[in-house]
């Protein structure tokens, strides 16, 4: 979805005289420090904690340990756990198909930058990164490809 196809940002732009587009909508509704952020999202740390690579945000020793206890230290299954965002978590929105779609478009958007971000960080390695879809949302998560 293009951002300029959901509904409160196409209002905007309507609204606004000149040739606007999404980055004049960030312009105005958003701070340094919003874009800041964002910007860790969509190019996140990462460390290597027992064979595993993991997002920085979601490594707790302790949590990290009851999960590979609980997955008989499978990595990749422990990765694939423990590197998720659950957009519907994080994101503010409505059970609308225009929200799903947007939701949708954010998730292949960080899909891809997440891969970026492995590469560069892990030139070695390679990366499953996905978009699982459920019932609730997308989730993007990913796991070193063994």
């Amino acid at each position: 979805m293009k951002p300029e196809d959901y509904p409160e940002i196409r209002s905007w732009v309507e609204g606004v005289r000149g040739d606007v587009d999404s980055i004049d909508f960030l312009t105005q509704h958003s701070s340094l420090a919003v874009w800041l952020a964002a910007a860790q999202v969509f190019w996140p740390d990462f460390k290597e904690v027992g064979g595993c690579v993991l997002w920085s945000r979601v490594y707790n020793e302790n949590n990290f340990e009851t999960w590979r206890e609980h997955l008989n230290g499978d990595l990749g299954r422990i990765e694939a756990t423990l590197n998720q965002l659950k957009l519907w978590q994080v994101i503010d929105c409505e059970d609308t198909a225009e929200d799903n779609r947007a939701l949708q478009g954010v998730a292949e958007a960080l899909s891809r930058c997440w891969s970026a971000a492995l590469m560069n960080s892990f030139p070695d390695k390679r990366f499953d990164v996905r978009v699982v879809n459920t019932d609730d949302g997308p989730i993007v998560t990913f796991s070193t490809l063994r």
